[in-house]
């Protein structure tokens, strides 16, 4: 392993175990906000949602970089390792191990798990988007067309523009998507 992954993998280790108590900290921020902030605006609220879901993206990746940064200004890139203790039992001296330890010698497989689960979940959303894709570039319908022109309608009494509606049969429910180019997705069976 390189002395970077070496790094790395006890670094974003130990930033996935801190997250644990820096979510849910950063959980009942955002609900403590929200709730001052009830009789607020919605544009108030979803701020303070968006902002609360940005440092949940954010205080992990800086608890990576500040151990990256740590551990090279100590000019060594390995973890150092909790002390460990002698406990006599049996007659033979076995090795107790204290659960910082026990943590970063289980850093590398909970690391793993841990991308492997980020892997699946981003794939996911990777086929998702491309479903969506694939359903905006479908050909309308005439019964779409007529939905077509209800929904221009409506998305200029708002002041939107370029929104597509896709009359979709696998649906059970309405589905907006996109930023840029957003599409409403409608079952057809809601259509007719």
């Amino acid at each position: 392993m390189s002395e970077f992954a070496a790094a790395l993998v006890p670094a974003v280790g130990q930033a996935l175990f801190h997250f644990l108590w820096q979510g849910a900290l950063i959980a009942a921020l955002a609900a403590m906000a929200l709730r001052m902030a009830r009789d607020a605006q919605p544009q108030v609220r979803y701020a303070i949602a968006c902002v609360a879901l940005l440092a949940c993206a954010v205080v992990p990746i800086a608890s990576v970089v500040f151990a990256l940064l740590a551990s090279s200004d100590a000019g060594t890139f390995i973890a150092v390792a909790a002390p460990v203790r002698f406990v006599e039992g049996a007659g033979d001296a076995v090795a107790s191990i204290d659960w910082s330890t026990r943590l970063s010698l289980m850093s590398p497989r909970i690391v793993a798990l841990w991308a492997a689960g980020a892997s699946l979940f981003c794939l996911r959303t990777a086929l998702g988007v491309a479903w969506v894709h694939r359903m905006r570039a479908t050909a309308q319908t005439p019964l779409q067309a007529r939905w077509q022109g209800r929904l221009d309608a409506l998305a200029e009494r708002f002041g939107v523009r370029g929104v597509a509606l896709r009359l979709v049969d696998t649906l059970d429910s309405p589905v907006a998507a996109g930023w840029l180019r957003p599409v409403v997705l409608l079952p057809a069976s809601i259509a007719l």
